[in-house]
Parts: C-alpha cells; sequence; structure tokens
C-alpha cells in the first residue's frame, strides 16, 4: 500500500476493497459496463432522430455524429484495451 492509499485510508475518503475483488468479478463487471455504453451510444441517435422535427434536423445530424464518434471511440478502445497483454507478453519475449 502507497503513501497515497494510507493517507486516504486515514481519511476515510476512498474504500480500497475493491482490490480484493476476484479477476472473475472484475472481467463480468466490465463487460456489462461497456455493453451498456455501447447499447446507449448505438442507440441514441435512432431515439432522437425519431422524436425530433424537420427543422431542428441540422442540429440533429451534428449531434448524431458526434454520439457514433463516442460509440466508435468505445469500441477501438476495447480493442486497443484487449490488446495490451499480447503487447507486454512480446515486450518480455523480446528483452
Amino acid at each position: 500500500m502507497n503513501v497515497v492509499e494510507k493517507f486516504y485510508l486515514k481519511m476515510k475518503l476512498i474504500d480500497f476493497s475493491w482490490k480484493s475483488m476476484d479477476l472473475v468479478t472484475c472481467k463480468i463487471l466490465v463487460l456489462v459496463f461497456l455493453s451498456l455504453i455501447k447499447l446507449v451510444s448505438g442507440l441514441t441517435p435512432l431515439l432522437i432522430s425519431t422524436r425530433v422535427k424537420d427543422q431542428q434536423m441540422q442540429w440533429v445530424e451534428k449531434f448524431m455524429a458526434g454520439i457514433m464518434c463516442v460509440g466508435g471511440g468505445v469500441l477501438l478502445a476495447t480493442v486497443f484495451i484487449h490488446m495490451l497483454p499480447e503487447v507486454q507478453n512480446q515486450k518480455k519475449i523480446r528483452k
């Protein structure tokens, strides 16, 4: 436990009991969290476009483009996160 964690524990600002969470529970929580982000990012443009009038369509198209970029960013982040262990293994092998 480092100095910052000891300080936060003393001040009771953050509970570090999450460190005892097992790997399977952590993976399930991350899976659920990322799935919800992807679902919301994917369905938001559909929900907005069905409720908007024609006069506001230009604003909605820009907003939907932004939402789709967030959804794409989440997908890219997921890919890169899954690649990290392989990259670390390759670095260890090459040393």
